[in-house]
């Protein structure tokens, strides 16, 4: 009995792969033909007997590729991918989807671009193409030290020169930026806000991804607003103090600002203002604008004993 069952099985089994070999034939004369939806119906077949038949999923990707559906033959071929990662006709296949990609998005979409360019450098690291288009991308963004990474990766005795002036552009580039941040930070250090804004935008316009500048970018941006005082401008400060806390965490400054603008908001609240005045006490005891920081806490901690004193809690 037991043996007939494996009989059984094993011949059905058999079967099955039969069956599966010939949609993938039928399929791959289809493909050979450029009938491209024939093919995708053959290769759907296989895939119902052997849902991981690698072969089956990449030739329907290729079909959706030769059809212009980038997004579907990406999925496939990267469920053809996950299944036989050590394949270097799928790995080859991969990064001609991703290339593709993020050649149809490079006037578009710069970032949709660079994302797949990542992709791509991440199956052939040392692919110089990808490489050139990496740099290309990141330069085109404003990522400076990320392009001079990949412009250096590329440079041979080919193209020295050429990638040498590119080079030389991009440190040209980040030492303006970073002499346009240090007079910014000078006018903002004294509180002259408008011309400190205008330093960190031409610093920006050198190096838009400058951490530093972006920084004070937004701290200043965001006291000018504080200092209109409108509800809206102050919803908007708040915010902006929070880009800059999440660009440097260990700084208090960006919380002491945001606790001044949540007590200017509403000063009959004192629950986020007090939170936020105490971790920028936290993170900066010694800071300049700590010891303002510390009696203006005094002062809201005042204001809410005595509000809960007159409403008897």
């Amino acid at each position: 009995m037991i043996k007939n069952s494996i009989y059984l099985f094993t011949v059905l089994c058999t079967l099955l792969l039969i069956n599966s070999c010939g949609h993938l034939k039928e399929a791959k004369i289809s493909y050979q033909n450029q009938n491209y939806d024939k093919t995708i119906t053959y290769c759907k077949q296989a895939l119902k007997i052997d849902s991981t038949d690698t072969a089956a999923l990449l030739l329907m990707g290729k079909c959706y590729e030769q059809k212009g559906l980038f997004d579907q033959a990406l999925h496939l071929t990267m469920q053809a991918y996950q299944l036989s990662p050590d394949s270097k006709k799928i790995a080859t296949q991969l990064l001609k989807i991703h290339t593709s990609i993020g050649d149809r998005n490079l006037n578009s979409n710069r970032q949709t671009a660079l994302y797949h360019y990542q992709k791509a450098n991440e199956i052939q690291p040392k692919n110089k193409k990808i490489q050139k288009k990496l740099a290309d991308s990141f330069y085109a963004l404003g990522q400076l030290k990320e392009a001079k990474t990949y412009y250096l990766k590329i440079k041979d005795k080919n193209n020295k020169t050429a990638v040498s002036d590119i080079i030389t552009k991009i440190d040209q580039r980040i030492k303006k930026s970073q002499a346009f941040y240090k007079k910014g930070l000078i006018q903002y250090q004294q509180s002259n806000l408008e011309k400190a804004m205008y330093y960190f935008n031409q610093a920006l316009e050198q190096y838009p991804h400058s951490e530093d500048a972006t920084y004070y970018h937004h701290l200043t941006r965001g006291r000018i607003l504080y200092e209109k005082g409108s509800i809206n401008d102050l919803w908007d400060a708040i915010e902006l103090f929070g880009k800059a806390s999440a660009l440097k965490a260990n700084q208090g400054e960006p919380w002491y600002w945001m606790g001044l603008s949540y007590n200017k908001k509403d000063k009959d609240e004192f629950s986020n203002a007090l939170d936020c005045l105490n971790k920028a006490l936290k993170l900066e005891p010694d800071a300049d604008f700590s010891p303002e920081c510390q009696r203006k806490l005094e002062d809201i901690k005042k204001k809410e004993k005595k509000m809960e004193k007159f409403w008897g809690n």
